[in-house]
């Protein structure tokens, strides 16, 4: 603001810098949630700045943040293909910002429920990186989650399987320092064999990431939780309901050692509990329904609307 100050008292200061004061102005403001200051002064740089410029794609990066931040995605994405075309016509390209940017556009149709858009934006962060990075890289494992999640909304769950894979070998390059992408790799394809109707594969990806969680991670963790939960699911969808309850009892009993009992990490455990007793109380073996559980007052409430 000083700067400014300054500026606007020379006469024959040059459009661009004062430009550049304003993009700078407004990224400060974002950054405090100060929306409506941010717009303010990106508004600025627009009528100071040349059509064609980086720091006009600056800009537009800040209005496509300022956007998202208020879930108006269809002004994010006009904002994000304005940035991209001034980048492509700048003699200066920087294929590493562009790649970013056709990511960014990727995720956002991915919020909007667009998987075919988002799979060709994050097509088209692949290819710049093929062409910069070496095979390893670990940006590869980004994008081809990103890939492996527009496949799945598309329902396409072989080719999720395909590149959570491509991730993965990606991710087991540097296992130290990355458990837990490592094992949410893991537990997404678990997830997508399931779907693929490959159930062995599904729990055999279950099977090696609470492996990795035990000896790597916490014998208690939230992550057990969560796999001790898809694991339950996997049961169930195999008409397992034994097996699925001892999951899902499991799941309970660990989170219960460090979650309150309404904690929201819990709410699918209570959710298939209740199903599993709702819709499937017949199946599941007289030993498990005469057993006497220790039950924490809000899963007796859960079970206990089912059976009444």
């Amino acid at each position: 603001e000083k700067a400014l100050e300054i500026q606007l008292s020379c006469s024959c200061l040059p459009p661009i810098e004062l430009a550049t004061t304003y993009n700078n102005i407004a990224g400060v403001y974002l950054r405090q949630n100060s929306y409506e200051l941010a717009f303010e002064s990106a508004n600025k740089v627009l009528k100071h700045c040349p059509e064609v410029h980086q720091l006009l794609a600056a800009t537009y990066d800040i209005f496509a943040e300022l956007y998202s931040a208020q879930n108006k995605y269809d002004e994010v994405i006009d904002a994000y293909s304005k940035k991209i075309e001034i980048m492509k016509k700048s003699e200066s390209k920087n294929n590493q910002e562009l790649s970013k940017t056709y990511n960014n556009l990727g995720m956002i149709y991915i919020k909007v429920g667009n998987g075919d858009m988002a799979l060709a934006y994050f097509q088209k962060t692949l290819n710049i990186e093929q062409q910069l990075l070496p095979s390893n890289h670990a940006s590869f494992a980004i994008t081809y989650n990103n890939i492996a999640c527009a496949y799945s909304m598309k329902e396409d769950f072989r080719e999720a399987v395909k590149y959570y894979n491509k991730e993965l070998e990606i991710r087991l390059l540097s296992l130290e320092s990355n458990y837990l992408d490592v094992i949410m790799t893991y537990q997404n394809l678990t997830i997508m064999y399931c779907r693929a109707g490959k159930n062995t594969d599904a729990f055999k990806m279950n099977e090696i990431a609470r492996k990795i969680t035990l000896e790597y991670v916490s014998p208690n963790g939230i992550q057990l939780v969560s796999l001790y939960n898809d694991l339950g699911e996997l049961y169930f969808v195999n008409h397992d309901y034994d097996n699925a309850l001892n999951s899902f009892e499991k799941a309970l009993e660990i989170g219960l050692k460090t979650l309150p009992i309404d904690d929201n990490e819990l709410t699918p455990v209570y959710e298939n509990l209740d199903q599993l007793y709702s819709n499937d109380q017949s199946q599941i073996s007289t030993a498990h329904l005469s057993e006497k559980k220790s039950y924490t007052s809000l899963t007796y409430n859960t079970i206990g609307t089912a059976f009444n």
